[in-house]
């Protein structure tokens, strides 16, 4: 008897074991379930064709990472330090987010960042100015066609318009 008690509490130490062992498995996949459920729910929504490509492509891939950990298939993956250290030094140098040590310590940032080629202030003004600009105003009549241009054709046509009548007030202008 003391045997059959002694494999008895054996047996439920394994049992409770393993199913510790495949509830931390679960914990450890819920996060890829988690992103599974995040692009299902993406789909779901209106999406162009395009998009709606590219989130079944990572719908699939979500699916095979979440079953791979399910089963106990998925690849442990490098550190990211690890990663940058075998790729080549010079690539790093010149990553945009990374600072160059040979530069020297600049704040400004690389003239390819840079959105406009001059550092000077950007001025917008009228065409006209004062009177002369009341007076283009009260002159130039937009057609209701050019309000709301419905293709490309429609819109050049208004901006020949608007040169074609622009042309018109100047040599007509008294100042």
């Amino acid at each position: 008897m003391k045997n059959i008690g002694g494999y008895f509490l054996l047996l439920s130490f394994l049992l409770s074991l393993g199913f510790s062992q495949s509830l931390q498995a679960k914990k450890a996949c819920k996060k890829y379930l988690e992103k599974l459920h995040q692009i299902q729910a993406k789909q779901r929504k209106g999406n162009s064709l395009k998009q709606s490509n590219k989130l079944k492509e990572k719908e699939t891939k979500a699916r095979d990472t979440w079953w791979a950990c399910e089963n106990g298939k998925l690849a442990k993956k490098k550190s990211k330090s690890k990663k940058r250290q075998q790729k080549n030094p010079e690539k790093i140098a010149r990553l945009p987010g990374k600072k160059n040590k040979t530069a020297g310590n600049s704040n400004k940032p690389p003239v390819s960042v840079v959105p406009f080629a001059s550092q000077r202030a950007i001025v917008l003004k009228a065409e006209y100015q004062g009177q002369q600009q009341l007076d283009w105003l009260a002159f130039y009549k937009q057609p209701a066609k050019c309000q709301q241009p419905k293709n490309i054709k429609v819109f050049a046509a208004c901006v020949e318009d608007r040169r074609l009548q622009q042309q018109l007030f100047e040599q007509n202008y008294q100042k």
